[in-house]
This record gives C-alpha cells, structure tokens and sequence, in this order.
C-alpha cells in the first residue's frame, strides 16, 4: 500500500510538471466519458431499469374491440359476472381500471386532476404495496376511500405527513387517503389517485392481467380469444369481440424501434469513448520520448519492467480519474439538460437518473480507459535498453520507426472513427433539419389550440351533442373568432386505436387496428387542409376521412372514394 501511496504521489507530481499535457488528456477523457455515463443512463433507465412490479415479464395489458351487429338489432353481450376473467385459467390475476377525472377543491381553487377507477386487487396482480397505509380491500367498492400516488402526496398536498386518514376536497365529494404509494411506482394507466370500481365492466378490456409462467402474449392471446369466442355463443351474443395480450415490459420501453434508436446511440458515444482513449494514448507514446532518461535511471537502480509498468499504469490510473471526475459532473449537468428537452411522452423518463449502476459504469469506464490508453505506452516505454538511452543523449531522444509507425495507425484509427461520426452527425443534423422543415400539410397561422376537459355525471350521447355545440356557438360570438371547431392536434399522438373492416377487402388483408380521431365539420378548413381527392365534412353528415397511407394500402388505384368502412368500439 506504501508503494501505491507514493506512485499516486508521483504520477500527480508529473502531471503538474506538465499542466498543458494533463490538462488536454483530462478534458478529452472527461468529455468521452461524461457523454458515455448520460447514455448510460437512458439505456439504464429505459432499457435496464426493472419496472416498479413483481415478475414485470409476465404482467400484460389487455385492450379489446367489438363489433355490435348492423343488423338494427340491439347488442346482446355476456354477463359480466360470467365473462372471461372469471373463467380462464391462462392468468394468474386480471383487474379492470377505468378513468375517473375529478376536480381537486383546495386553497388555489379548482383544478382538474387525473384519476382512476380500479378493481381491489389491481395494486396485488401488479405486485405492489402502498409505502404507507392498507391496499384496498372490496369493501372498499363505492366508498370515496383512496389510494394516492407519491407525487401527488408531494405536489398537492405538500407532503403532509399525516396524510394517511386525512381528506380531500372534490367538486364530486370528499375523498379518504388510505394509501400512499412509493415514489418510483408508475400505474400502467397514469393517474395520481385510485378508486375502487363499483363492479364488472361488461366489456373485453381494457385490463391488467399476470400471465401464468408458461404462457407468452402471443399463446395468452390465441387462447383468450378462444375463450371468448366459446363464452359468447354460450350466451347468444350478437357482438364480435377480440382482446389483444400486449407485454408491459415492451410497452413501457417503447417497443422495438425505441430499444434500436437507444442502443444506435449508445453505440455512437462508445465510438466516442475510443476516439478519446486512441487520443491519450497517442500522447502518451510522445511522452514517453522524453522519459526515456528517467526511465533509464530507474532500472539502472534496480527497478524492474514490472514495477516501471505499474507505475507507468497508476500515472493513467490518476489521469484517468481525473477525467472521470469530470465526466461524471459533466453527466450530471448534460443529463439535465436532456430531460429539459425529452419530451414527457418518451417512454419511461422519470427512471432516467444518476444512481448506483450508472456511478458504477462510470467507474468501469474509467478504469477500462486508463488501460486502455496506458498499457500499451507503458509497455513500449518499459522496454527499451539501458545503454542507448544513459549515452545515447537528446539528440537520441527520438521515436523508433516502430513508434512512428504506431502513433501513424492512431492517428488514422482517430481520423476513422471521427469521420464515422462526423458522417452520422451530418446525416441526423440533416435529417432534423429536413423534419423542421418539412411541410405539415396544415396552414398554423392565427390558429390558436387549447384544451377542453369536461367532467359529466351519467352523461347520454345526446346530453353531449347538445352541451358540445352549445360551447362552440358561444365561442363563434367571440371578438376576433372567424371559425372554431373541436378535434385533435393533428400532431398530437394521444389518439385512439380502433378495429375496422372495409367493404370489398378480404378481413386477412385488414391491419388490426388503426389511428383515428373524432373532427367537427370546420375542422380541415380552420387547419387548411386540402383534400387530395373528395370533400371535407359537412354539418351533420356521417363520414370518414382517410388519409394517403390507408387509401394507397388498400386501393392502389384510386378508388377510395365512396367505400364503406365499419369501426369496431374499442373497449
């Protein structure tokens, strides 16, 4: 230990002999290394990070569709009590959830929040506790009683600790805490509070459900909807219905091509990384030149190969640390910045911090690149004779042709792999650039967005209809109002996925599900949008809209126009 004591002493002694040298190799390793530690990060907490639930591989969701008859008769579907969930024997545990918006009452006014609707045993089949308090139970069903999550303890109601028991004010009634849950603990349906539901839904989905440890999601999907299928001609159902078996897991990360674009990055910071260590080593090899004298003295004392390449090893050792120091402060401030920009909708990025694994990595990194840079310098400069070096004099102070010939390779090796990058830059700049620039097929100007939530107590499609056009005649009255109707962002990715058929196309050619969202008639003409073939709506007209995509799969030839398409409730 004395001895790595006083090697530590002696590489920092050189280093500060030589501040240009340790300043230039520090800021290279500290820069490659704080730009590996943020990627880590992402890929720890996206792609690494267990999900915040017990066995998360075998925890599904299951959405579902069904396809009430056109014949005018009314749907007819199976009793709730005796649906599915009561009779599979593929899931361990199945629990239904459903909205449940409310209007929090307290000193700033009212606000609305985000709730839900769960069974009692949602919280068991995902595998979690409360951090404080009781999970619920069914008596719990049609009591205000709930469980609130961590951020909402903390953002509204300021982090009280005698929350558990106390009460919040609604505009739909008074609320009981029962239940606090843990800080990292995510609902595969986002909410900062949770009710019991009343009962059964009477529909296929959608539900969280554990999968048994021999099923995977395509095998639980094929026997569910066998099951389905059995249950309602038991019955006499008139109602088409399908379930889909969908993978938290692979949700939650955001599927494939998420998982690809991660690790293409992750990738391209690892380039980065090497360029940095061929960058020190390289300054090594020159360094060692006019070591050479040193070194020299050093075995004529008795010092042996292996004892000068350990203290050559330390000196990287310390450089390196030193890079990783900045690296690592360097992580912590680009990582803040990233999730200035990461939009909230990137999947998973509240896992996405500095903790004990991405420490660890940046330690694994530091040492992986001190030997990096430092083995091979530390071997060639350990090897030479004696004799040349003690009478050989400066004038001998030169590189060998074998030197030249290394330090040659890595300087091609850095202008390789620094091209490499600087080609997949440009190419993602331009590509950005090409996005930003690229026309949205809609006309933004003096067009304003906003949002509109509404909360009904039992509301009938007619109560809606008539409450809906009641707000957009008032607005109509409004100064400087020229048009106004209701729909989504058409860049906005909160849309709906329903199942469809279309009239003439064998169901075999038919995608699964598709995008839609609901227009008023104004729509297209306040965005500017043209239509590339046929009309826009008109008031009260029954249509559909589709886009290029869906009319070029599946009529090539033009002949979109006037075709029948039949939607699928989604459930």
């Amino acid at each position: 230990m004395n001895a790595a004591f006083r090697d530590v002493g002696y590489a920092g002694r050189m280093l500060i002999r030589q501040p240009a040298f340790a300043a230039v190799a520090v800021l290279s390793l500290g820069a490659a290394i704080a730009a590996s530690t943020t990627m880590f990060s992402v890929v720890n907490g996206v792609l690494l990070r267990p999900l915040p639930y017990e066995d998360a591989d075998r925890l599904v969701i299951v959405p579902g569709s069904y396809t009430i008859p056109d014949d005018g008769m009314p749907p007819i579907f199976a009793p709730a009590a005796v649906d599915w969930p009561s009779r599979n024997r593929i899931f361990d545990g199945v629990a239904s959830r459903s909205v449940a918006p409310r209007v929090l009452v307290d000193d700033l006014g009212a606000r609305p929040v985000i709730g839900a609707s769960v069974d009692p045993d949602y919280l068991s089949v995902l595998g979690v506790q409360p951090l404080f308090g009781r999970d619920f139970t069914p008596e719990d069903a049609g009591t205000d009683n709930t469980i609130i999550s961590y951020g909402f303890w903390q953002g509204r109601l300021g982090g009280a600790e005698d929350v558990i028991g106390s009460e919040i004010r609604f505009e739909e009634g008074t609320a009981t805490v029962i239940g606090l849950m843990p800080p990292r603990f995510r609902s595969p349906m986002a909410a900062e509070f949770w009710f019991v539901l009343e009962g059964p839904p009477a529909s296929v989905g959608p539900r969280v459900a554990r999968m048994l440890p021999a099923y995977t999601p395509e095998r639980a999907e094929a026997e569910l909807n066998a099951l389905i299928a059995r249950i309602d001609e038991e019955y006499g159902s008139n109602v088409t219905r399908r379930a889909q078996v969908q993978s938290i897991v692979g949700m939650e990360s955001g599927g494939s091509r998420n998982r690809a674009q991660i690790l293409v990055l992750f990738g391209s910071v690892g380039l980065l990384l090497v360029i940095g260590v061929v960058n020190v080593s390289n300054l090594l090899l020159c360094r060692s030149v006019s070591r050479q004298p040193e070194i020299a003295v050093r075995k004529a004392l008795g010092g042996g190969r292996p004892r000068l390449i350990r203290q050559l090893l330390t000196e990287s050792l310390v450089l390196a640390s030193l890079g990783g120091a900045i690296g690592v402060l360097g992580a912590y401030g680009a990582m803040r910045a990233m999730l200035a920009v990461i939009p909230p909708t990137f999947p998973r990025v509240e896992d996405i911090y500095v903790d004990r694994m991405v420490l660890l990595f940046a330690v694994f990194v530091t040492v992986a690149a001190a030997i990096g840079f430092g083995l091979l310098p530390a071997l060639r400069a350990s090897r030479f004779r004696i004799r040349s070096a003690m009478h050989g004099g400066a004038a001998r102070m030169t590189e060998s042709r074998s030197q030249r010939r290394l330090q040659q390779a890595f300087v091609g090796a850095q202008v390789m792999l620094t091209t490499i990058l600087l080609i997949g830059a440009g190419l993602l700049g331009r590509s950005f650039l090409n996005l930003l620039n690229a026309p949205l097929g809609l006309d933004t100007e003096d067009v304003i967005a906003a949002e509109v939530a509404v909360r009904y107590r039992n509301p009938t499609a007619a109560a809606s209809r008539v409450f809906y056009g009641q707000l957009l005649d008032r607005i109509r009255l409004e100064p400087g109002i020229e048009a106004v109707g209701f729909g989504r962002s058409p860049v906005d990715s909160g849309v709906r996925y329903m199942g469809y058929a279309i009239e003439g196309i064998p169901e075999d050619r038919i995608e699964t599900r598709t995008v839609t969202t609901e227009v008023t008639a104004d729509y297209f003409r306040i965005l500017g949008m043209e239509m590339a073939e046929g009309r826009a709506f008109e008031d009260g007209e029954t249509g559909v809209v589709v886009n290029e995509s869906l009319a070029e799969l599946y009529w090539p030839n033009g002949q979109a126009i006037g075709r029948r398409v039949r939607f699928r409730s989604s459930a």
